[in-house]
């Protein structure tokens, strides 16, 4: 307001425009100039003085808090005043009046902040930085409302700032103090993975879930069995599996932000039941059973890994074979039950054929060595081998069909060449090699049919065609043989000793062989005749016949009886092969008649002439024992004796053998004197009947 007062000039006053301010700021006030005509020289007074820097200047600062109306008072040198008055308007500075000037999220989260303020109509603007360049999403500077969604790809929390700055309306446009809006951007958990689904064998297993970095991790069961050792451990292992599906989840987690889970499935499989393919086989043919055990866990299944041979049905564990190659066919037994290793056993069936039949080649005869090559035959089936059977030498290589051989003993050495093809049995052929002649057995030893002479029988079956002929020994001294005569190869295998009387005593022979390298064999075992002796009262005694070297070879002995001495004889009876006596009770009715004995024999050969039995020497009625033989003019006395008895004859005898045999032919004294008596002492004979037979270079005689 201005006020006048008349003059020339009328003083005037001038307090300004009014104006507005923010709550604490200044603003000058008064006119330009406050004060006008008057007289100069003028004075001021301002009122209220509230919020004045001064009151007696024309323009003092204005600091009012309130909404004010100054009045300013000018006064001249001419005692004259004027006043005029301004209004200075207060606009409050405007604040946030949000309570809560922080939020947390988690990354991916809005930050959402509506700002307030103590003045109405106040405007908002705000800058923002984050903690890290790991945080996006924000805008750097904006206004009004904020409604950002932020992301924390880092690891750890970080924060977006958002400056806000309040300004009032106009006209002042107060400012405000900018207050501080804070986002904790929490990182979101690891997305959380359990791993790939497993198939494994057992009942233990190792998790493979991913590591977190941010967040926990934790591994529960969900379904199916099994314990987790380390729950927290994302390779924990699991053991005590159930057999089948069994799940479990991997959930990583934190305070704040959600948690992620994931899930696996561990199918626990058991080990497939032990395979046991049965023991190996070795048969005779081609076709077999495979005897594999039952697959409890699992599958199994045959199949053929070397050789040959169909299988009936390959998936059962009892199946059979057929068309088995011959040899060594292997057979895998597999019981599968995957993802578990598959368990395998293997067997051998070996088929085979029956052996080559064996051939040790032909006999051997050496002249002045022991060392030979033998010649068996290559086995197509089997396997070769020799063997010593009798006599000696060394097989330089056993298994070989043409081995050598060295130190053979004298005679004959044989070999066995057995060719073995098990089970289907062995095949064996012998072969003599002799550094010397193999000797040559006698068959049998007889007396010929009218009782004249011995003879001796053998056989070349099997002799070397290089024999040259066979030497015949007879037993002319107690175990003496004396060469009597030889036989050529290629004559008949028999020999009539007539220098022999087989009515006075049996002999013994042996035969021997020459070969072309004019080297003899050994002697073969003696055989003994039958002697034949007519006791007296229908009585008969034989000598046995005897096999050097042997048990008793007779079976039976059959007595034949020539009713009237013609030569037509008739079975009498008959004793066993032990017995050596037998007596006719018809004796008295056949004064006559004429005896012998014939062999029934345990044992054959066949000789290259019809003989296959030996006879004794027939004998006709005679004296016994106890009476004085005439023969010779020779005597006993006293026959019997207890003790001693004299044998006397009617001329002197030189150089005279004696022989005292028991009724076995066995030699009991021998005894060499020349007179003519000789005294016979008992000794250590037993009780019994005894033979005596002299011999001198001029005739033999047998006393009864």
């Amino acid at each position: 307001m201005i006020t006048t007062h008349t003059s020339a000039q009328a003083l005037a006053a001038n307090a300004g425009n009014s104006q507005s301010i923010c709550n604490g700021s200044s603003v000058q006030i008064g006119g330009s100039p406050t004060a006008t005509g008057g007289v100069p020289g003028y004075t001021y007074s301002w009122s209220p003085a509230t919020g004045l820097s001064s009151t007696t200047i024309a323009n003092p600062m204005a600091s009012p808090t309130t909404y004010t109306n100054y009045t300013v008072t000018v006064s001249d040198n001419n005692g004259g005043s004027a006043s005029a008055s301004v209004v200075v308007s207060v606009d409050a500075i405007p604040t946030i009046s949000n309570a809560t000037l922080t939020q947390q999220i988690c990354s991916g989260g809005t930050a959402t902040f509506n700002p307030t303020s103590n003045v109405v109509g106040a405007t908002f603007s705000y800058t923002a930085f984050a903690s890290s360049p790991n945080v996006s999403g924000y805008s750097s500077s904006g206004s009004g409302i904020i409604n950002e969604v932020l992301t924390n790809t880092g690891t750890t929390t970080e924060t977006v700032t958002y400056s806000i700055t309040p300004t009032g309306p106009g006209p002042t446009f107060c400012v405000g103090t900018p207050v501080n809006y804070v986002v904790t951007v929490v990182p979101a958990n690891t997305i959380a993975n359990a791993g790939t689904n497993q198939n494994i064998c057992g009942t233990t297993a190792t998790l493979a879930g991913n590591v977190p970095t941010v967040g926990t991790g934790t591994w529960t069961l969900i379904a199916g069995a099994g314990f987790v050792t380390n729950p927290s451990n994302p390779a924990s292992t699991i053991t005590s599996l159930a057999t089948g599906n069994n799940v479990f989840q991997w959930t990583i987690s934190s305070n704040f932000c959600a948690g992620t889970s994931s899930q696996v499935t561990i199918n626990g499989t058991s080990s497939p039941t032990v395979a046991v393919a049965g023991p190996n086989q070795a048969l005779c043919g081609t076709n077999a059973t495979l005897a594999g055990n039952t697959a409890l866990i699992g599958v199994g299944v045959w199949t053929l890994v070397s050789g040959s041979g169909t299988i009936t049905n390959s998936a059962v564990a009892i199946s059979g074979l057929t068309n088995l190659g011959f040899g060594p066919n292997v057979f895998q037994w597999t019981i599968s039950n995957p993802p578990c290793a598959a368990s395998s056993t293997q067997v051998t069936i070996t088929a085979i054929g029956a052996p080559t039949t064996a051939n040790a080649g032909s006999d051997q005869m050496l002249c002045g060595t022991t060392t030979a090559t033998l010649a068996g035959n290559t086995p197509v089936s089997g396997n070769g081998l020799w063997s010593l059977v009798s006599g000696s030498g060394i097989i330089t290589a056993p298994s070989s069909p043409n081995s050598t051989f060295t130190g053979l003993g004298a005679g004959a050495n044989v070999f066995q060449w057995t060719i073995s093809a098990p089970p289907c049995g062995t095949s064996s052929d012998q072969v003599s090699i002799s550094p010397t002649p193999d000797g040559v057995p006698i068959c049998l030893v007889t007396v010929d049919s009218l009782s004249t002479h011995n003879i001796v029988v053998w056989e070349k079956s099997g002799v070397l065609s290089s024999t040259l002929l066979f030497k015949i020994y007879r037993e002319d001294v107690t175990n003496v043989y004396t060469y009597i005569s030889s036989v050529m190869f290629d004559s008949l295998s028999v020999y009539h000793d007539y220098a022999s009387n087989p009515n006075i005593t049996g002999k013994r022979y042996k035969i021997s062989l020459l070969d072309s390298c004019y080297t003899e064999s050994a002697k073969s075992p003696y055989h003994n005749t039958i002697w034949l002796n007519y006791l007296g009262n229908g009585i008969l005694s034989w000598t046995p016949y005897l096999i050097e070297g042997q048990a008793n070879p007779v079976t039976q002995y059959n007595i034949y009886r020539d009713d009237l001495g013609t030569g037509n004889w008739a079975l009498l009876g008959s004793t066993a092969g032990t017995q050596l006596g037998y007596t006719d009770i018809a004796y008295a009715s056949y004064p006559a008649a004429n005896y012998k004995v014939e062999v029934v024999w345990a044992f054959s050969c066949t000789p290259t002439r019809a003989v296959n039995t030996s006879w004794s020497n027939f004998t006709q009625h005679s004296i016994g024992i106890n009476e004085t033989t005439l023969q010779n003019s020779i005597t006993i006395s006293p026959n019997p004796f207890t003790s001693q008895t004299i044998i006397s004859f009617d001329r002197e005898m030189k150089n005279t053998i004696l022989y005292v045999k028991d009724v076995l032919g066995k030699e009991i004294k021998t005894i060499l004197f020349s007179g003519k008596e000789l005294t016979l002492e008992k000794g250590d004979m037993e009780k019994g009947i005894y033979f005596i037979q002299i011999e001198n270079t001029n005739r033999k005689i047998i006393i009864e």
